[in-house]
């Protein structure tokens, strides 16, 4: 499992996590938005399932200025999209166990989508596992709450 702290914003302070209390949607995973190192994830409520844009990026420009774009994608009419709003999370179901599963996620910077899971592991740690088919080969990284300021 990997845990990531990365700075937001001011370089002097790190944040894990930024949260938006969405307590509507009936779940604890709604509203994490979850930092990786070069941007961040909004988790929320879609319909009965549970879903995720990129809502942050630390360099969100190109070299010439532009915003970055989903040049990656194996679908060439998909490789304008803006990376900054891209949904990267998408029809995870709620398991018997508490855990969020059969979804999928995605990673513009390979181009590709995997199986994922997410499971409230605290009240501030998300785990979040992606997979290709089964769960033996799989990586797993932990988002944390941030602080509320």
């Amino acid at each position: 499992m990997k845990s990531i702290v990365v700075p937001r914003l001011a370089p002097d302070r790190h944040h894990l996590a930024t949260v938006d209390h969405d307590r509507s949607a009936g779940d604890e995973a709604a509203g994490i938005r979850g930092e990786q190192q070069q941007g961040a994830v909004e988790i929320g409520s879609c319909a009965d399932r549970l879903c995720g844009r990129i809502v942050w990026l630390r360099t969100p420009l190109d070299r010439t200025g532009r915003p970055l774009t989903d040049g990656n994608n194996p679908d060439a009419r998909q490789r304008q999209r803006p990376i900054c709003g891209l949904p990267v999370i998408g029809d995870l179901k709620r398991q018997r166990s508490g855990a969020w599963d059969e979804g999928w996620i995605y990673d513009p910077k390979q181009g590709k989508q995997f199986d994922v899971e997410l499971s409230l592991r605290a009240s501030d740690a998300l785990q979040v596992t992606g997979y290709l088919g089964i769960k033996l080969l799989s990586e797993t990284f932990i988002w944390r709450r941030a602080p509320a300021d």
